[in-house]
């Protein structure tokens, strides 16, 4: 439910941030590709409340209270709990360094590749639109269009997308000034505007990202924060295997409350870095929250007087 829920808001959010509508194949496609994405942070998530879930179950039931009763201590849970814990871990790493960013480029890829436009809607070229009158496969008939960024309004018989920029053909062209400027074309090339690179980090594989970094640094050129996205690549399986070790003591000492406040106060810390990556450096701000966590970890258990 989990995984279904996600893969369809994950896949919404692309189509929300496409120019055009794509179609049902693609749409098949967007969904696919959302799964991995998703459980790249929802599976440590729902082992986390699995966990919790099941021993709390315990204690108001008094199953723990039996085993105890039977001289089985947290102890005896701890095997388990760190398979599981490397389990989640172990999937955790190979969505963030495999499955993830080749999903992610995927979702990208499936809208460039299957883009519908549809007559009379707008399209968003990121620095202006674009709005056909109809449609004939990848061209658009009798469009009208508007730039931001040079204040142009017109009007065209035809226009075609090709790669980051929409082609326009046979039309004309009017700047409402001052100068007021009016002219005719045959071919004109109105830009896409495209994202900041950073926010395609997260699609490229972790071999490609640790080139960049080095061809960035070899260059001279700042590469924290790239560095950080690397980074916590490896960071967020370790957190995730933590997690499952945290759950335990937490649920079993009747505060499975805490298991929500630990989970969002760690998102809250990765923010935080997130935002001071410049200061801390990269490798520091990636760490930082999960070495926090471990340390939580190992204080909670010692802590616990039924371990």
């Amino acid at each position: 439910m989990l995984v279904t829920v996600g893969s369809v808001g994950v896949g919404a959010v692309e189509l929300l941030r496409a120019p055009v509508m794509p179609p049902p194949d693609t749409l098949l496609r967007l969904l696919l590709a959302s799964v991995p994405v998703v459980l790249g942070t929802g599976l440590p998530l729902a082992v986390l409340a699995a966990i919790s879930s099941v021993l709390s179950r315990w204690e108001e039931e008094g199953s723990w209270l039996t085993l105890q009763a039977c001289g089985l201590s947290g102890r005896a849970l701890l095997p388990g709990l760190v398979l599981l814990g490397l389990g989640t871990a172990g999937a955790s790493y190979a969505l963030a360094h495999h499955l993830e960013p080749a999903a992610r480029s995927s979702l990208r890829e499936s809208l460039r590749e299957g883009l519908l436009p549809v007559a009379g809607r707008p399209i968003d070229l990121g620095g202006g639109m674009v709005v056909a009158e109809r449609v004939d496969g990848d061209q658009l008939r009798d469009v009208f269009f508007a730039s931001d960024a040079e204040g142009l309004v017109g009007s065209a018989r035809s226009a075609r997308f090709d790669g980051d920029a929409l082609l326009l053909s046979e039309g004309r062209a009017h700047a409402p000034g001052p100068p007021e400027v009016a002219v005719s074309f045959e071919e004109a090339r109105v830009p896409i505007q495209v994202p900041d690179a950073r926010v395609e980090l997260v699609e490229r594989s972790t071999q490609r990202l640790r080139e960049l970094v080095e061809r960035m640094e070899q260059g001279g050129r700042d590469a924290t924060y790239e560095r950080a996205v690397l980074t916590k690549r490896t960071a967020w399986p370790v957190s995730a295997g933590l997690f499952a070790l945290l759950a335990a003591p937490l649920a079993l000492r009747r505060r499975a409350h805490r298991v929500a406040a630990v989970v969002l106060g760690y998102w809250v810390a990765v923010r935080l870095c997130d935002g001071a990556t410049t200061v801390l450096g990269g490798v520091v701000a990636g760490w930082t929250p999960t070495i926090g966590l471990g340390v939580l970890t190992l204080l909670t258990w010692m802590r616990w007087d039924e371990r």
